[in-house]
């Protein structure tokens, strides 16, 4: 049940994380430069770490 939730949280933060970066990038506004800098550190924050918690977790097993 744990590594299922986990595997929704990357699936989901990572499709959200794609398609705003996508509307970013496509808008070619500068003013967004600050936002891709945050999604990016969001990206990393909601993602990576908790996948490398997941699986720390069923190594531990």
């Amino acid at each position: 049940m744990f590594s299922y939730i986990m595997v929704l949280w990357l699936v989901l933060s990572l499709s959200t994380y794609t398609v705003i970066m996508y509307q970013q990038f496509r808008s070619k506004e500068w003013k967004y430069t600050w936002s891709h800098l945050f999604w990016f550190v969001y990206g990393i924050i909601f993602t990576v770490i908790p996948y490398e918690y997941m699986l720390h977790q069923i190594q531990l097993k």
